[in-house]
């Protein structure tokens, strides 16, 4: 062969990116989600950009961006509280499970000490297998919510608890108010609004409220003429200020709460109050349950009564919060504090399928990306980087959504200026649009225009669905069909086989990104897992970075960007000179602050347009050798042994001579092994002064022998039998030659004796 060389041009080849993203955004909740703000309520799907919500530090945040998601499969997620919330199986949740809250450091000074892990942010679908396999996992509860306080309230929020609680309010013009204990009469007293007293009745333990103050807020707040099962708190003071809610929480809990053992409940026969008592308690960052129970007694004839059905709370106040200001209720909460000191937490009970809902998700400016939904539960929103097709370097840009569904929003971002590829989610369509979009730019490149881009969003899906390809195939075949049909939910392996498939496709794609003649932007998800020892357990406080897509799709990257949701991103690695980036041994480069993917291609990477080229690989062949080709015409009884010897030459020059091929008898040999063998038969055969077929005419015995051989299954025995009887007698060459003859006879014979 000619040896062809040429020199190095410098010039920097087209890039392939990844950009991968710390558990990427883009979650759904359901347009009916109700999610928290200042002024109270909303859904999910009232919400614009602009719109004011909760964080998750209880203070007002803003939406920067609303994103539509379609048709989405919806999850209803219950926390040991009895809280239900909806979202995707993509949804992001803030998460620590019990392990890591008990973890203790197991050496060094601190052995022995808590050792607290962080938060954990998880998928739903994540928190659904972990709760099947019975982990405890817990989400972190909110701050005491901010809302935007308005006038001021028509009474005093602790007079009102009380009032709701032990107060008669049934009557149209007379509230009264009645406890066992003066402690509370004298609080009431002091906090009436000016001009009205309390007036001993009766009976010695009820007081009415005269002067009319009372008496003309409650009317105002619509409770004048309520009964007990009727009350209920009024909307302003559900979102008052943090200290004037737990002020009425506190009224409330020294008329009708107390201590059930080690735990702080409340009751009511009203299911509304009971209901806003609950939603009280969460919004001030505890946590609260419900149960119901109808009561009954037996009257004085025998029969059994019924009472009002009472709803009990079992409620966990943040450390330090008292419930009650009672002095007896609080000399008994501050008794068994010791026994509660443990913060209020939410554990997900169970992740259950709810079906296709229309959802669409936020994002908002918190530092943490949370907000408040349903329950005042913490959860979390998304990010992304369509602005690169606004770009002056570039003429178009092709944009190929795989399962995010979030093409035609990010449209929404100024100057975003992208076409949507259409496809139907099929591996095959994916490979068909790439391959036309790379004509596209093969064209502009020629016709001297900028470089076309091509944003795949995201290999993780390209994956998944090679994934399911594997898998669906294995479902398929004969023995997992029979499997599942016996046990539906049988655990089905995918084979080897079907893995190497699914690779070879996926090496097909990345094979035309890497010759691209343009950018390519390809986004995956990304996350931080445990690092195993080498018994496969965990290793305390080590974790490592895992990019969710095929295992060799960061190493064909030529520029590898990692975005996270909290802090600035890094460049983890890239091939180029420019960078002066070792792998292995510098530190990822932090991106700049005001970084942009423009100037991270064409500043940082310097790849200049002008004299960028696609990038030189050369395409992946077949040997023009095949080493079964070369065994078949090696084994032909009219091969000569000439051609052998070329056929060996072959073999060695082709690199073949180590590769094992299946011989004649169905065996396995060396093809350069079999090669010599061969032309060394052969070349005995022609140095005898005879036809070994004729003679296997003669009535000599052992060449009788070598002819009843082509009739019995027993070949190995009778090919046995010749070597060791007749060897010495006729010679080695001769024995050979003929045995090589009874090979090709057998071979001819075997299928006719197996029909018969």
């Amino acid at each position: 062969m000619t040896l062809k060389t040429r020199k190095p041009t410098g010039a920097v080849p087209w890039p392939l990116i990844l950009i991968e993203g710390e558990a990427k955004a883009g979650k759904a909740q359901p347009l009916d989600a109700r999610i928290a703000t200042p002024t109270g309520w909303t859904t999910m799907g009232e919400l614009a950009v602009g719109s004011r919500v909760i964080g998750s530090d209880g203070q007002a945040v803003t939406v920067t961006a609303v994103y539509e998601r379609g048709e989405r499969d919806i999850y209803r997620l219950t926390f040991s509280d009895g809280a239900q919330v909806e979202a995707c199986d993509e949804h992001l949740w803030a998460t620590t499970t019990s392990s890591a809250l008990h973890c203790q450091y197991n050496k060094g000074p601190k052995k022995g000490q808590r050792n607290h892990r962080p938060l954990v942010t998880r998928t739903t679908a994540e928190l659904r297998d972990l709760v099947l396999k019975g982990t405890v996992v817990h989400i972190p509860m909110t701050k005491p919510v901010q809302y935007d306080v308005g006038e001021a309230l028509p009474l005093d929020p602790y007079a009102l608890g009380l009032l709701l609680g032990d107060g008669g309010l049934s009557k149209q013009n007379y509230p009264t108010f009645t406890s066992g204990d003066p402690e509370l009469f004298d609080a009431l007293a002091a906090l009436l609004p000016a001009g009205d007293t309390l007036t001993p009745l009766s009976d010695p333990i009820t007081v009415g409220i005269k002067g009319g103050g009372v008496t003309a807020a409650l009317r105002e707040m619509g409770l004048i003429g309520c009964k007990s099962a009727g009350k209920f708190i009024p909307a302003p003071y559900m979102t008052a200020a943090p200290a004037d809610r737990l002020a009425l929480l506190q009224g409330l809990m020294d008329t009708d709460g107390g201590m059930e053992w080690k735990s702080v409940t409340f009751t009511s026969v009203s299911y509304a109050m009971a209901c806003e008592v609950q939603e009280l308690v969460r919004s001030l960052g505890g946590s609260c349950s419900m149960r119901s129970k109808q009561p009954s007694y037996r009257a004085a004839d025998g029969s059994l009564v019924e009472c009002k059905t009472a709803y009990t709370l079992r409620m966990r106040l943040p450390i330090g919060v008292c419930p009650f200001r009672l002095d007896r209720k609080v000399a008994r909460w501050t008794e068994l504090r010791p026994g509660i000191n443990t913060p209020p937490r939410r554990t997900v009970k169970a992740v259950e399928y709810v079906g296709k809902m229309a959802a669409r998700c936020i994002a908002v400016d918190a530092s943490d990306h949370l907000y408040l939904t349903d329950h005042f539960i913490v959860t979390h929103n998304t990010w992304a980087c369509a602005q690169f097709s606004a770009s002056p370097r570039i003429s178009r840009c092709f944009w190929i959504d795989l399962g995010e569904g979030a093409a035609d929003e990010y449209g929404a971002i100024p100057g975003a200026n992208y076409e949507i590829v259409e496809h139907d989610g099929s591996f095959t369509a994916l490979l068909d649009n790439v391959k036309e979009i790379r004509k596209v730019g093969e064209e502009a490149l020629a016709a001297g225009e900028k470089p076309i881009a091509l944003v795949i969003d995201t290999m993780t899906e390209e994956w998944a669905i090679l994934s399911e390809w594997a898998t669906n195939r294995a479902r398929s075949s004969k023995y997992n069909k029979r499997k599942l049909a016996e046990d539906p939910n049988a655990e089905i392996k995918v084979s080897t086989n079907y893995w190497n498939d699914a690779n070879a496709r996926h090496k097909e794609l990345m094979s035309l990104l890497k010759r691209f003649p343009g950018i390519v932007l390809m986004t995956s998800h990304g996350k931080q897992v445990a690092v195993m020892d080498d018994n496969g357990q965990p290793t305390e406080g080590k974790k490592e970075h895992k990019v969710e897509a095929q295992k060799t799709l960061a190493g064909d990257a030529t520029i590898w960007l990692r975005l996270f949701q909290s802090e600035r991103g890094i460049i983890v690695g890239g091939r180029s000179v420019h960078l002066q980036f070792k792998p292995g041994e510098d530190e990822p480069v932090p991106l700049a602050k005001n970084w942009s993917l423009e100037g991270v291609i064409f500043d940082v990477f310097k790849c200049d347009p002008a004299v960028a080229h696609v990038r030189n690989i050369a395409d992946r062949k077949q040997d023009a050798v095949d080493p079964d080709a070369m065994r078949d015409e090696a084994l032909k009884p009219e091969t000569s042994v000439a051609r052998l010897k070329e056929l060996y030459t072959e073999c060695v020059r082709a690199g073949l001579g180590g590769v094992t091929v299946t011989n004649e008898r169905q065996g396995e040999e060396l093809l350069r092994l079999l090669i010599t063998r061969v032309g060394r038969e052969r070349a005995a055969r022609a140095a005898l002064d005879f036809d070994p077929y004729a003679e296997l005419e003669s009535d000599d015995p052992w060449l009788l022998a070598v002819r009843d051989a082509l009739t019995t299954a027993d070949v190995e025995k009778v090919r046995a039998d010749l070597l060791e009887t007749f060897a010495g007698k006729e010679g080695e060459i001769r024995v050979r030659a003929l045995l090589a003859v009874l090979d090709l006879r057998a071979a001819e014979v075997a299928p006719k004796a197996v029909a018969a």
